[in-house]
């Protein structure tokens, strides 16, 4: 039986064949994942809505919030027939976002500020119940050396 080593035909010929099936990169699988899910949500919504509005076009007037996402996602929607009719792009680019990161602080303004102040409540409670818990731990000890009995046995 000769002995095969890694620059025989046959082994170079699957390595090559693994590394094409290996060659779908996660974000690919992922973007195909994203764009049979759409589908699928799709084309039940228009089973079971089948007459949306007076009007209506049997295909479209979907909107997509945040999708697609990057080329791999145009991609595989390419594939499937999917492409958006119209796409709208917005971008706070003053003062790198400002507006946007304060609209949505000011959104949420009143959870974000009651989690900031009760950290350090918290921590300070937490402190304070350790510093309480030592000192009384301190106290019994004390304690227990003045007593008669800890004195006898001393002495």
């Amino acid at each position: 039986i000769p002995e095969i080593t890694a620059d025989h035909p046959e082994v170079q010929a699957m390595v090559e064949g693994a590394m094409k099936t290996v060659s779908f990169s996660e974000e690919t699988m992922l973007s195909e994942m994203y764009a049979e899910a759409l589908e699928g949500a799709i084309a039940e919504l228009m089973k079971t809505n089948k007459d949306r509005f007076p009007g209506a076009s049997e295909r479209g007037g979907w909107v997509v919030d945040n999708y697609p996402l990057s080329e791999d996602h145009w991609s595989a929607l390419s594939e499937k027939r999917l492409l958006p009719d119209i796409v709208v792009c917005l971008k706070d680019t003053q003062n790198d976002g400002a507006c946007i990161l304060r609209r949505a602080y000011l959104a949420s303004r009143n959870e974000n500020n009651s989690n900031i102040l009760e950290g350090p409540t918290d921590e300070a409670l937490e402190k304070k119940e350790d510093d309480a818990g030592e000192g009384m731990e301190d106290t019994l000890t004390s304690e227990e050396d003045q007593s008669p009995a800890a004195a006898e046995e001393k002495g």
